[in-house]
C-alpha cells in the first residue's frame, strides 16, 4: 500500500489517538505484556492490552499497510459538581428492574420482550449523557438497600451504570457502549435461578450452598442464550453472555466457573477474555464494596478504590485496574484523589524490553507520594527510596508517573504497622 492509499484510509480520530512509529513499536515486542491497546488507522484494536507481541507480528501488519496508534493521554480536567444521572431516573430504573427480575425469578426465564424493554431503559439513560460527562460528572449509585431481594435489582442497576460510564469515558463506539451497559446490567441475571434462601443468606454459605451459588454464572449464560430462541432477528452479543458467565474469573485467584484451573492457567485464561468482561469484574467488586446491604455496611468510595488498586496482580491485572481507575476514580470520588499525598505505595517496575531478547525483570519498590496532579488519580509524583525485591535501601529518586511508562502503583500501604516501618526507613538518611 503506498502512502497516498494509507492517507485515504486514515479514519481514526487523531484528537484521541496518536501514531507511533514502526521502530518504536518494535521496542515493545518480546515478552513484555502491553498495558494498552494498539489500534490501526480504522480505530480497530489489532493488539490487545495484557498480551505480548512479537516482531514478526508487527512486521506482518506493517507489510499490509497497517499504521499503529495508541490512546492519547487526556489533559482535560472535568467538573465534578454535578450528578451524571438524576436520582429520579435511577429510582425508576431500579423499580422497572425489580418488576422484570421478579417475573424472571418466578418463571426462570427472561422473555425477548423483557430483554427489549430492559435494553430500551438503558439506552434512554445512555442517550441522556452529555459530552462533558466524558471528562467530569459524579456517578451516583443507588446505595440504600432495605431488603435482600431488592439488593439484586439495585446491584444490577449499579454495575450497569458503572459499565456504561466506563465505556462512555474510554470509547466513542456506540455499539460497544450499549453492549457494555447491558453486560453490566445483566451480569447477575443467573442469581434469579438460585434459591432465594441461598442468595439472601447473611452468613457464611455451607459447602453445598456455595456449590449451588457458583452455578449462577452458568445459569446467567443459559438464560441469555435462551432469549435468542425467541429473538426474531438480532441476537444477543457474545459480550453480554460472556459478562454473565465470566465476571467472577480472576487473575491469580481461581475465580469461577472452572475453579480447578491453577494459577498459570488462570492468568492465561484471564487474558483470553475480552477486556470489557475483565472490567465488569472490577465494576462488580466496586459496587459490592460500597453498597449497604442488610448484613453489612458499605465502604466509602476512596476506601473501595484503594482496595481495588490493592487487588492488582491478584484479583485483577495491573493494567485492567489502572484502566478502571483512570476512567472512573474521579467520578466516583467526586473529583478527589483517593491516594493522599504523603502515603506510602508499592511500585511495580521493569519488564522493559532492552533488545530483541533481553528484558529487564519485574521488580518492586516502595515510594512515597510527593505530589498529586489534578485529573491524574494514579499518576502522582513519587519518591522511590527502597528496593522491595532486594530488601534494601536504594538511592532516592523522584519520578513523575505521568511520563514513566515502566512504573505503576500496585499497592497503597494502609496497614499501620507497615506504614510505621516505611516511615522509619524513609526518614533515615541514605
Amino acid at each position: 500500500m503506498n502512502p497516498v492509499d494509507q492517507k485515504e484510509t486514515l479514519s481514526i480520530d487523531l484528537s484521541r489517538f496518536e501514531e507511533i512509529s514502526h521502530s518504536f513499536f518494535e521496542k515493545l515486542s518480546g515478552e513484555k505484556v502491553l498495558s494498552f491497546n494498539i489500534y490501526d488507522q480504522n480505530e480497530q484494536i489489532i493488539f490487545h492490552a495484557g498480551k505480548a507481541i512479537s516482531r514478526e507480528e508487527i512486521q506482518e501488519q506493517s507489510k499490509q499497510g497497517v499504521r499503529f496508534f495508541i490512546p492519547r493521554i487526556s489533559e482535560k480536567v472535568g467538573n465534578y459538581d454535578y450528578e451524571i444521572f438524576s436520582r429520579d431516573k435511577l429510582q425508576i430504573l431500579a423499580e422497572n428492574t425489580a418488576s422484570t427480575y421478579s417475573s424472571v425469578r418466578k418463571t426462570g426465564k427472561m422473555t425477548y420482550e423483557q430483554y427489549v424493554n430492559t435494553h430500551r431503559d438503558m439506552i434512554e439513560l445512555l442517550n441522556s449523557l452529555k459530552s462533558e460527562d466524558r471528562y467530569g460528572g459524579v456517578l451516583g449509585l443507588l446505595k440504600d438497600i432495605n431488603d435482600f431481594d431488592y439488593y439484586t435489582y439495585v446491584h444490577s442497576v449499579n454495575v450497569g451504570l458503572l459499565a456504561m460510564i466506563y465505556q462512555y469515558k474510554t470509547s466513542y463506539n456506540a455499539d460497544r457502549i450499549r453492549s457494555m451497559s447491558m453486560a453490566g446490567y445483566l451480569h447477575d441475571i443467573g442469581k434469579l435461578r438460585i434459591p432465594k434462601e441461598i442468595v439472601d443468606k447473611p452468613g457464611m454459605l455451607s459447602k453445598q450452598e456455595m456449590a449451588v451459588m457458583l452455578e449462577h454464572t452458568r445459569e446467567g449464560y443459559r438464560i441469555l442464550a435462551d432469549i435468542e430462541k425467541y429473538a426474531p432477528q438480532k441476537k444477543i452479543s457474545d459480550l453480554i453472555k460472556y459478562g454473565a458467565l465470566f465476571h467472577h474469573r480472576k487473575y491469580m485467584l481461581y475465580g469461577y466457573p472452572n475453579r480447578k484451573e491453577r494459577d498459570g492457567v488462570s492468568r492465561e485464561f484471564y487474558f483470553k477474555l475480552p477486556e470489557e468482561v475483565r472490567i465488569l469484574g472490577i465494576c462488580d467488586m466496586y459496587d459490592a464494596l460500597t453498597t449497604n446491604t442488610p448484613w453489612r455496611k458499605g465502604t466509602e468510595p476512596s476506601t473501595a478504590l484503594r482496595a481495588i488498586l490493592n487487588a492488582s496482580n491478584y484479583y485483577f491485572s495491573v493494567s485492567d485496574v489502572h484502566l478502571f481507575l483512570k476512567a472512573l476514580a474521579l467520578s466516583l470520588n467526586r473529583g478527589r484523589d483517593f491516594i493522599d499525598e504523603g502515603s506510602f505505595v508499592m511500585i511495580e517496575a521493569g519488564g522493559r524490553t532492552m533488545g530483541k531478547e533481553q528484558q529487564t525483570p519485574t521488580t518492586y519498590e516502595f515510594a512515597r507520594v510527593i505530589e498529586n496532579f489534578k485529573g491524574r488519580p494514579v499518576n502522582p509524583r513519587i519518591e522511590v527510596f527502597y528496593d522491595a525485591t532486594l530488601n534494601k535501601k536504594r538511592n532516592r529518586i523522584q519520578i513523575d508517573l505521568r511520563s514513566d511508562n515502566y512504573r505503576k502503583i500496585v499497592r497503597v500501604i494502609d496497614n499501620p504497622r507497615m506504614t510505621a516501618m516505611l516511615r522509619k526507613l524513609f526518614m533515615k538518611e541514605n
